[in-house]
């Protein structure tokens, strides 16, 4: 009986680590083409860095231009980010991260040439361009994690231009897999519907005496921790995670026989 806890504590660690998907990412992707508004002068000259710029007037203090994203070819757009302050040679400015979605929940359909839209403006003459055909090729299913925009740009000592080099865009996601796959055919559980938005289903097709069910974010670390008492085969028993943000999540289920791990996405 002394060893138990020890037991038990490994079987939780084990199951923590496997849980761990791997996060993949495109790397950086350069447009191919411009797209409605296309208010700028030379644009294409943005698809590659070779010091020819895309330019743009400018009549403010700040060399600091806005981004969305589009996920329907310009008919809606995510929430703006800002790139800069910029000073008068070229710099770099990244925006975006591994979990960051801009505000919107993206499917890999959105993020095909014939969806996907990037959106830059001036910040004080409203001058909007266009850029389109990132050529992402991300796998039908994946899970996006996040997107992360990357611009070299500059403006001129007099705030009257700006100049932008190169605009670079990368994808983060998981690879596609049903919630069954994560499980040899020999586990005794079943977990529904997945992707959810407010209620998880677990039915165990034994009896077991204890069962913890643990959810944790992609960083590794638990936002809900749950224990069912003496559950039977058969039953419904329900978590809810309507207070978890939108995202993806790995589901761990232990107790002291085995350990199962799988990855849920909350819309």
């Amino acid at each position: 009986m002394k060893k138990q806890p020890f037991v038990l504590l490994l079987i939780v660690v084990l199951s923590i680590t496997s849980a761990q998907a791997q996060l993949l990412n495109t790397g950086w992707r350069r447009p191919t083409a411009t797209h409605f508004p296309n208010d700028w002068t030379n644009p294409q000259n943005a698809f590659g860095s070779d010091d020819n710029y895309a330019e743009v007037l400018h009549q403010s203090g700040c060399r600091c231009p806005f981004m969305d994203l589009s996920w329907d070819n310009g008919i809606n757009y995510s929430s703006s980010n800002i790139f800069g302050p910029y000073g008068t040679s070229d710099t770099y400015k990244i925006q975006g991260d591994s979990t960051d979605g801009w505000g919107h929940s993206w499917t890999d359909a959105e993020l095909s040439d014939s969806a996907f839209l990037l959106r830059i403006w001036n910040s004080s003459t409203l001058l909007k361009q266009g850029y389109a055909n990132f050529g992402f090729g991300i796998q039908s299913g994946s899970i996006i994690s996040g997107i992360e925009v990357h611009v070299e740009a500059h403006g001129d000592s007099s705030y009257l231009m700006d100049f932008v080099d190169i605009i670079e865009a990368k994808v983060y996601y998981f690879l596609p897999t049903r919630i069954n796959e994560a499980y040899s055919s020999a586990i005794p559980v079943k977990v529904f519907p997945n992707p959810t938005r407010d209620i998880i289903h677990i039915q165990f097709i034994d009896d077991m005496h204890e069962e913890t069910i643990q959810i944790l974010n992609v960083q590794g670390k638990t936002v809900m921790e749950n224990m069912f008492l003496n559950t039977h085969a058969g039953i419904d028993y329900r978590v809810d995670v309507s207070k978890l943000d939108p995202g993806i999540y790995f589901l761990n289920m232990f107790n002291g026989e085995r350990a199962i791990n799988a990855r849920l996405v909350i819309q």
